[in-house]
């Protein structure tokens, strides 16, 4: 049976004024997943994350890491989890090793060797005698995720761990933490809104929207409820829907398509284009593109989000 590392339960908080920020959240990641927590901006994700961490406390609900319950007191817990929450800060007048020396004391990390090893994996070296104050946003980015790992944590808790990064620091990090994960078990919670990275690196997503939470499922699932549908161009699109629409198909024209295209979503044509191909050909407008596509976590995400979205009267 695999091993629950964070539950929460009907995890809900209210602010003052009444804003529901987070409405009954229901999280579960096992032991080494990397989960990719998505919603727009004030969607209640750094919300969860404050309360997962003991920053705040729910109005009502729990959450659990590790099977125990998280409060402000659980001192125990936190040796076990590394975090990152929102932007990326040190010790300005300090350098980027005696940053991570100070941290090391703070964790009660023993292993004075965890500095070397952390300014290595982060790829730091080059910086580690310089002031925190002269790093580049995204330097100051790698500074904070190396503190986050000093520990060797369990648990690692990121927001928006690629922020300020170029595109090849988001490789290494999406590498780093995918290493992690295979080869020391280390469970990875990441909220991002980098959905490319996302979609390459967890393995269970969970969308939160408005305080609540409207999707939670596992990339293979998730892969199977994405959209797909099949792309189909012509010379004469109206005589080729005319004659879709004469085998009993539903054409409609494709969105953003540029040319025009029609679609089709039935089962019998995303499973057998080459019958719709051979269709068109006999009625005398052969295909000039015919290929099925799938929307992106970007475009399902999108599509969730607006149709969780109230309707006006």
């Amino acid at each position: 049976m695999s091993e629950l590392v964070v539950r929460t339960v009907g995890l809900s908080k209210r602010y003052r004024g009444g804003v529901l920020a987070l409405d009954r959240a229901e999280l579960r990641i096992e032991r080494a997943e990397i989960y990719g927590f998505l919603g727009l901006n004030g969607a209640g994700k750094t919300t969860a994350i404050r309360m997962l961490l003991g920053m705040i406390s729910p109005t009502a609900g729990h959450a659990e890491l590790f099977g125990r319950r998280v409060h402000a007191e659980a001192t125990g817990l936190w040796r076990r989890v590394g975090h990152l929450v929102e932007s990326a800060a040190a010790y300005p007048g300090l350098t980027v090793r005696e940053n991570l020396e100070v941290a090391r004391r703070l964790q009660d990390a023993r292993d004075r060797s965890a500095v070397d090893r952390a300014i290595e994996k982060l790829g730091l070296g080059e910086y580690a005698g310089r002031p925190a104050r002269t790093l580049s946003l995204g330097n100051l980015q790698r500074l904070a995720l190396a503190r986050t790992m000093l520990h060797d944590p369990e648990l690692l808790i990121l927001d928006e761990p690629a922020n300020g990064l170029d595109p090849a620091g988001v490789v290494e990090i999406r590498e780093l933490l995918r290493t992690l994960s295979r080869e020391r078990g280390t469970t990875v919670l990441m909220s991002s809104h980098i959905l490319t990275e996302v979609d390459r690196l967890a393995t269970r997503i969970g969308i939160v929207h408005r305080g609540r939470m409207i999707e939670e499922q596992s990339a293979d699932e998730l892969e199977q409820r994405r959209n797909r549908r099949l792309n189909i161009g012509a010379r004469d699109l109206g005589a080729a829907g005319a004659a879709l629409r004469k085998a009993g198909f539903d054409p409609q024209p494709a969105r953003d398509a540029d040319p025009p295209l029609l679609e089709l979503r039935e089962p019998r044509a995303l499973d057998a284009p080459d019958s719709v191909a051979k269709l068109l050909v006999e009625a005398g407008v052969p295909p000039t593109h015919l290929a099925v596509a799938q929307e992106d976590l970007e475009q399902h995400f999108m599509r969730l989000t607006a149709d969780a979205e109230p309707r006006n009267a």
